[in-house]
């Protein structure tokens, strides 16, 4: 981030970033778990997820700051996804999509950038309803 930005629009930047950098850890575990269990779905996945954070972090370097916006807010609700059916759980773990969508209002301004709001909400939104239409044989 830089100087020319004003205070709201930083702020904005600084809870993306912290989207961003929170699951960052459990991705390193998962990587090293399903590594050293010889349990490579996990390890892909975070894999996956760790390179999608990254390059969400490389775009907001560069100064595309919606862009970024959008990778992390996307990296955010796949996870979710991806837990929910690596685990195998009951449908409570849906409940972590709703702080994301409460963190789009904060994070996105949506008078200026509604068309990536649009985008990436529909993103979380998807991945929210193929949580209930993908059937669990699919990742076992």
């Amino acid at each position: 981030m830089t100087d020319e930005l004003d205070i709201e629009y930083a702020q904005r930047l600084r809870l993306t970033n912290l989207f961003g950098f929170s699951p960052i850890f459990i991705y390193l575990f998962f990587i090293w778990f399903g590594l050293s269990q010889d349990y490579s779905y996990p390890a892909i996945i975070s894999a996956v997820l760790l390179v999608f954070t990254v390059f969400g972090f490389y775009l907001n370097y560069l100064k595309k700051y919606v862009a970024a916006k959008m990778v992390i807010f996307g990296t955010c609700s796949m996870s979710i996804f991806a837990t929910y059916n690596v685990l195998n759980i009951d449908y409570s773990i849906l409940s972590y999509f709703f702080p994301i969508m409460m963190a789009y209002e904060i994070a996105f301004d949506i008078k200026k950038e509604l068309r990536a709001f649009l985008a990436s909400f529909s993103l979380t939104l998807l991945f929210l309803a193929a949580c209930f239409l993908v059937p669990k044989q699919f990742f076992y």
